[in-house]
């Protein structure tokens, strides 16, 4: 029986030093048994993000990386946060290289519509148009993306079809490229950049426009 209240009293008292005694308590406890999901959800969005960053930005490829990449990529695609490692050692591109379209439109005229260029542009221009640029130089120029010309040309007739009654009829897509010499066989100044002429072109695609295409 004694032994019974001495426990009864122990737990009461417990209680009373558990629960609030002034308001400014009371507003502690409140937050103590409030919680926040906000803060938990921003938390966990930051990790998930820097570990897209630090997974899909990662040179290299082992077995690990790619079982993690194959959950992480899909996000850092439609995000824009992948990177490729083309521009590093040890095998960076030896050219430069860049695209346009030549349009045809219904009464015979053409029009040359030029993908993003890093050096036609200015600084607030690359750094909105960079993205473009890799996904036309880096990507649509190589054969084994074949797959995305033909959305590419009809992207094209949908920007350049802004006369009424005079669509585009045909869309020619362009790959435009100069090698880059080795530093130690040709001296090439800081600023130098390679004239038209210099570049060698090729006609890759063409598509013939439909009525779907422009509306």
């Amino acid at each position: 029986m004694f032994k019974f209240l001495r426990s009864y009293d122990a737990t009461q008292t417990m209680r009373m030093k558990i629960l609030p005694d002034s308001s400014a308590d009371k507003q502690s406890f409140d937050r103590i048994e409030t919680f926040d999901w906000r803060r938990l959800s921003l938390n966990l969005f930051v990790i998930f993000h820097l570990s897209v960053l630090f997974v899909c930005g990662m040179p290299g490829t082992f077995p690990l990386k790619e079982k993690a990449a194959q959950f992480l990529r899909p996000y850092a695609l439609r995000m824009g946060l992948w990177q490729s490692w083309d521009m590093f050692a040890p095998e960076p591109l030896t050219l430069n290289a860049y695209l346009e379209a030549e349009v045809e439109f219904s009464d015979g005229s053409t029009r040359i519509w030029t993908f993003p260029r890093v050096s036609e542009m200015g600084v607030i221009d690359k750094m909105i148009n960079e993205r473009y640029r890799k996904w036309a130089v880096d990507n649509i120029r190589l054969d084994k993306h074949s797959l995305f010309w033909a959305d590419t040309a009809r992207y094209v007739a949908r920007k350049t079809n802004t006369v009424p009654g005079n669509p585009p009829q045909k869309v020619f897509l362009w790959r435009y490229w100069h090698p880059i010499e080795a530093p130690q066989r040709k001296y090439v100044p800081a600023g130098y950049r390679a004239r038209a002429g210099q570049f060698q072109k090729y006609k890759f695609f063409s598509y013939r426009v439909t009525a779907e295409d422009v509306r």
